[in-house]
């Protein structure tokens, strides 16, 4: 939700519409958390690539 557009408020509010209690401060951490995590998966792959390319006219 979150990136995709949502405020830290707006989920709040959308996980209280659901019943269940959240606070902001905690869903920050849980995206911050989150993103720490996939910048170092992210940053663990390395493509393979050889030692030729092929050119076309378009």
């Amino acid at each position: 939700m979150y990136y995709s557009g949502m405020s830290v408020r707006d989920i709040e509010n959308n996980y209280e519409m659901m019943g269940i209690k959240v606070d902001h401060s905690t869903i920050y951490t849980w995206i911050d958390r989150y993103s720490k995590m996939t910048s170092q998966y992210l940053n663990g792959i390395v493509p393979r690539v050889g030692t030729w390319f092929r050119a076309d006219e378009v």
